[in-house]
């Protein structure tokens, strides 16, 4: 039992929870005693899925590509030759709420937004927006949204019981407009794919400070987004400064990425997860949306121990 922590155990914590991605706060969290109290037999049974999940990635995954790992909730940006130029945290989609579970696939980014709208989804608009303006009829205007007939033209925002009935029927649509308050914050990151998932900016920077990170309803919120937008540019001759400029002055302005760049949103229980003085370390990652059971019991076949024994 663990009454008192000396400084050198301190010290030792600190530096496990720096190389696994937690807060390096030195305190035996939750988070830290999860890491700490995997067995043996865990690891393998980890490292044996994550072995078979990463036979499903191309061997060639680009010159330069961004790799985004649910179950670390991290973002890790690489250059030529797999070399790891940055990482940061994400926020993906909650684990409580299936429909909202961030989608695993891959992708290539092709355009930059500075100062995006955000189309607010019809679901959203009904579920989680109606009830606001149905109680209070200054909701829209005061956080910045207007009233659409598509997501191009503006059907005013004057609010009636006809109104309120059409939004509920998805006949007219709500997008709220660029600027700081907007939900997708600065810029939004586009590789377009059939979930309509995408990763963007927001001004909720708090939950990039928890150590679970499944808050969104799908889309990645990424914790750095302008060193993220300077990484794509940079091959263009952007500077960080010219990305934070078009992040504070651009209305909607979409820019292509040259190439593309390979997207890959990737679901890895144990990971090789870039650490301080170029070292690479097997990270155990949260199962957050509980899929190593369930792949688990597909491979069944293939794998060197029964499951429940």
């Amino acid at each position: 039992h663990l009454t008192s922590m000396s400084p050198e155990l301190t010290g030792a914590l600190v530096a496990f929870q720096s190389d696994y991605g937690l807060d390096p706060d030195g305190i035996f969290g939750q988070t830290s005693w999860r890491y700490l109290n995997t067995n043996a037999a865990e690891r393998f049974r980890s490292l044996v899925i994550n072995l078979h999940r990463a036979r499903l990635m191309p061997g060639k995954p680009g010159d330069r590509y961004a790799l985004a790992n649910l179950p670390c909730a991290e973002l890790h940006l690489f250059d030529a030759n797999d070399f790891p130029a940055k990482s940061m945290r994400i926020v993906h989609g909650k684990a409580s709420v299936e429909s909202q579970h961030t989608n695993i696939f891959r992708d290539r980014m092709q355009e930059v937004v500075f100062g995006p709208y955000w189309n607010v989804p019809p679901s959203i608009a009904r579920k989680e927006l109606l009830p606001k303006m149905q109680e209070d009829w200054g909701y829209l205007s005061r956080n910045n949204y207007e009233l659409v007939t598509s997501f191009g033209a503006s059907a005013g925002n004057r609010l009636s019981p006809d109104t309120l009935e059409s939004v509920a029927q998805g006949k007219i649509l709500i997008r709220q407009k660029p600027g700081g308050s907007n939900a997708l914050g600065y810029v939004k990151f586009l590789f377009p794919n059939r979930f309509n998932i995408y990763m963007h900016d927001t001004p909720a920077k708090s939950y990039f400070a928890r150590a679970n990170r499944d808050f969104s309803h799908g889309c990645v919120r990424v914790e750095k987004p302008d060193e993220l937008a300077h990484w794509v540019f940079a091959p263009e001759g952007w500077t960080l400064e010219r990305v934070r400029a078009s992040m504070q002055n651009d209305l909607n302005k979409g820019v292509a990425v040259k190439g593309g760049i390979n997207v890959y949103i990737t679901y890895f229980t144990t990971f090789p997860r870039p650490a301080p003085g170029g070292r690479y370390l097997l990270a155990p990652g949260r199962d957050v949306y509980g899929l190593d059971t369930v792949n688990a019991r597909t491979l069944a076949a293939v794998l060197p121990w029964k499951e429940g024994e």
